[in-house]
């Protein structure tokens, strides 16, 4: 489903001279914006990447459709934050640890 998704995105590039932008699913993509996104979603040392290094992505086809998922998708709103993550990791390791001695 995500391919299909993918194949009928529109995919195009923006004016000439923004390096990289793209528009994936309806979205404007580019190694900057990507860069953003990471902070937006709390990546920590997201400041210090370098923008230009992920442009190489939106050159290619092949790698649209994963593009296209990360523009759609991600979200602050269906990202785990740290704390969020570790009681998971907890109530998960629970689970599994009782699982085993009910067995």
């Amino acid at each position: 489903m995500l391919q299909r998704e993918a194949e009928g995105a529109k995919t195009k590039s923006r004016k000439e001279g923004e390096k990289g932008v793209r528009e994936i699913g309806g979205r404007r993509m580019s190694g900057g914006r990507l860069c953003t996104l990471l902070g937006e979603l709390g990546f920590e040392g997201w400041e210090a990447l370098d923008p230009d290094s992920f442009e190489w992505p939106f050159q290619y086809e092949d790698t649209r459709p994963l593009l296209h998922w990360i523009s759609s998708s991600l979200r602050t709103s269906n990202v785990l934050s740290l704390s969020e993550l570790s009681q998971l990791t907890l109530s998960l390791s629970l689970t599994i640890v009782n699982f085993i001695v009910n067995y």
